[in-house]
């Protein structure tokens, strides 16, 4: 049965609005490996990767209604998504702030991970900012990230949920 990890983290990937339509399918397919036995898990799991997001969106919702995903505030499945990233990305380049950075305008700038990876991601690209507090806060902020506890979830749904 899927465990409360990876429902937390189905529930944040769909609050941020972070897996792409087409991935869904893979998500439930994981799911259902898991041994979360749900219609809707299966019918999605059955989709083809072309499926209209229509259908998709409809089976999306009642797959989290099955498995129990519990509504998340942004800030919460920002945390939650910031977690997975960490696990799951090298620990160079700071790819959890790239990744969080560009959601913060369409989640009409929240505060949390996803406002500090707005805020951080400013000074990532820009050369004069070598060697300042700014960079050495984004390198903080990654490395922290990294220190929490790992979310268990297994490898593959990972991977499909935040590599899409």
């Amino acid at each position: 049965m899927a465990t409360g990890d990876e429902v937390l983290a189905v529930a944040a990937a769909l609050r941020l609005r972070f897996v792409r339509t087409d991935v869904w399918p893979m998500v439930a397919a994981h799911l259902l490996a898991s041994g979360h036995d749900g219609v809707a898990t299966a019918e999605l799991a059955g989709l083809s990767q072309a499926a209209s997001g229509w259908q998709v969106d409809q089976l999306v919702s009642r797959l989290l209604s099955e498995i129990g995903a519990p509504a998340l505030e942004v800030e919460q499945a920002g945390d939650v998504m910031a977690r997975l990233l960490a696990q799951h990305s090298p620990g160079t380049g700071h790819p959890v702030i790239r990744a969080l950075a560009p959601l913060a305008g369409r989640l009409d700038y929240p505060g949390g991970r996803i406002g500090q990876a707005y805020y951080l991601d400013e000074w990532l690209d820009c050369e004069c900012h070598e060697g300042s507090k700014e960079r050495q806060d984004a390198d903080l902020f990654e490395e922290d990230l990294r220190r929490l506890p790992p979310l268990q979830v297994p490898d593959a749904f990972l991977a499909a949920l935040v590599g899409g």
